[in-house]
């Protein structure tokens, strides 16, 4: 039960930063409930496959999860 109420304030914390930077039109805007579901889905998700001897070193997965997570809240030019 704290689990769960911890989670979803952790995805309600995210929806309201993703709303705020839309609001202020540093992000793009889109459904903010879903925007952050889907990075929280990215970030969260690689403890289930990444492994710290395998091919693909943490420098580089940071890397490009940042760069993922940029890319979809920025408005196109």
């Amino acid at each position: 039960s704290a689990a769960r109420e911890l989670v979803q304030q952790i995805e309600n914390s995210w929806t309201e930063l993703l709303r705020r930077g839309m609001d202020e039109g540093v992000f793009v805007r889109r459904d903010a409930r879903t925007l952050a579901m889907a990075m929280l889905g990215m970030i969260v998700g690689i403890w289930r496959w990444y492994r710290p001897r395998g091919p693909v070193p943490l420098s580089q997965l940071r890397e490009m999860i940042e760069d993922a997570c940029v890319r979809i809240v920025t408005p196109s030019p």
